[in-house]
């Protein structure tokens, strides 16, 4: 009888000290509502009073036994969701508050040469391309601090011309700011496979940003869906781009896709002309404030979203189902008119297609905007509980706000008292085709004139949402 009640003090113990464990994770998170987390630690509380009684006072041998594998069934569950409580407070960490951007530029050589190091280099001809950026000449001026003395540098007309000639032999060595990976991608697909990094000269800045009170005040998001190399943070063209602005009062969300092609003054340049994806190449902030100025808002926050991650959050919410304006084919998938249920893999086709669309880029900006939509709606859905751990790990290394922990675990709260859905409004803005000259490539391009008709409506809707 002693030993018996020797194990059961001792397994109470233990039980206890996995309950505070899980109470203090529960607590420090502060994502749940006041009601439940009341409800939750009144639980516990009576839980633990009574395998006190069964395993500490009672001399009935099936109380004892009935208590002891309840309080091991117990235990397990708190210690699993103790697990899964810090790996969400981690995943916050991770993503939330981040307040700088990353520019980084390389030097890079053939994957099939010889050359790893910079002394392996740094007498020979290498390329560059600075594009009238100081981000350019600031990571020349490393790479020579580096290698001891100046560089024997080659200036080439384009990043295109660039790649070519490392290509071909002509350069053994180029010099790359990795915002214009993608304009090179875009020629040599191959790129990345068939390269190597052997230096890296990185600059980080500061972003301002605005203070909200995200559960009760209006706020925007700037949502920008990039193909990175590299870390998120690193400032890349930005292919996706979707102003969000959120009434949590009146559930309310205004979606607005903007085509990639929008030609615009840049903020972030005196007003120097361009299409909207370059902008990304010097920064979200330069995102925002071109987007916030066409329509008179001050973006509050963003979101950068690696899209190629688009799989597997779509693949976490166990699929989508969106609705399909125009039949259309593109990969080895069929859309048929209508609704379709989308997996990760065709999610990412159906929101990259332009070329089958009636309206190109625009078409897909929408379809952007409805996987979007039904991303949302799901994740403000009972799945948000029960795909929660598939969900953090779809997120992860590929998605970056800064919107802070604090801010997002209010949103949390605010969606777990109602659990209620939320009113999304679903909007374009159209524009006209043409040839204009690009201030970031330095020649002319196709562009999309905006139709201010267009834009002048949309900003009607957001001032009726505020």
């Amino acid at each position: 009888m002693k030993n018996k009640q020797k194990f059961g003090k001792y397994l109470y113990i233990v039980y206890i000290l996995i309950n505070a464990l899980f109470a203090w994770q529960v607590v420090k998170l502060n994502s749940l509502p006041t009601k439940y987390l009341l409800g939750l630690l009144t639980g516990l509380i009576l839980v633990a009073l009574a395998l006190y009684f069964g395993l500490v006072k009672t001399k009935r041998k099936f109380a004892f036994n009935f208590s002891k594998v309840l309080a091991v069934i117990i235990s397990l569950a708190l210690l699993f969701g103790t697990f899964y409580i810090s790996k969400f407070g981690s995943f916050l960490g991770g993503i939330s508050g981040s307040e700088e951007k990353i520019d980084t530029v390389s030097i890079i050589v053939r994957k099939d040469s010889s050359y790893k190091t910079l002394d392996d280099i740094k007498d020979l001809v290498i390329g560059y391309e600075d594009d009238n950026e100081t981000i350019v000449q600031s990571a020349i001026a490393d790479f020579n601090s580096k290698a001891g003395k100046n560089l024997n540098l080659k200036e080439v007309a384009s990043y295109e011309e660039l790649a070519r000639q490392l290509y071909d032999g002509e350069l053994e060595a180029i010099i790359l700011n990795e915002a214009y990976r993608n304009f090179i991608r875009d020629e040599y697909p191959e790129f990345d496979e068939d390269t190597r990094v052997i230096s890296e000269f990185v600059e980080k800045t500061i972003i301002d940003r605005n203070n909200v009170n995200v559960s009760k005040d209006v706020f925007s998001v700037m949502i920008s869906g990039i193909d990175v190399y590299g870390s998120i943070s690193n400032n890349s063209r930005s292919d996706v781009n979707i102003l969000a602005v959120v009434n949590p009062s009146t559930k309310k969300i205004v979606l607005v896709s903007i085509p990639r092609d929008y030609y615009l003054p840049l903020a972030c340049r005196g007003n120097a002309m361009d299409k909207l994806t370059h902008t990304g190449i010097y920064g979200v902030d330069c995102t925002m404030d071109t987007v916030g100025t066409l329509f008179g808002v001050d973006i509050d926050y963003y979101a950068r979203v690696n899209f190629s991650s688009l799989i597997n959050v779509v693949n976490a919410v166990g699929g989508v189902t969106v609705y399909n304006d125009q039949a259309f084919s593109a990969g080895s998938y069929s859309f048929p008119a209508g609704e379709n249920y989308l997996d990760g893999t065709k999610a990412l086709v159906f929101v990259r297609d332009r070329k089958h669309q009636s309206d190109g880029d625009s078409g897909r900006g929408r379809n952007q905007v409805k996987v979007l939509s039904a991303i949302i709606n799901k994740m403000a859905s009972p799945a948000l509980i029960t795909n929660f751990s598939s969900i953090l790990g779809s997120l992860e290394g590929s998605f970056q706000t800064n919107l802070t922990t604090g801010e997002i675990n209010s949103l949390v709260k605010m969606q777990l008292n109602d659990m209620s859905g939320w009113d999304i409004i679903q909007e374009q803005v159209s524009g006209t085709g043409t040839s204009a000259h690009s201030y970031a490539l330095g020649g002319n391009y196709y562009m999309m004139v905006p139709d201010m008709s267009s834009v002048n409506r949309v900003k009607e809707i957001i001032n009726a949402n505020k």
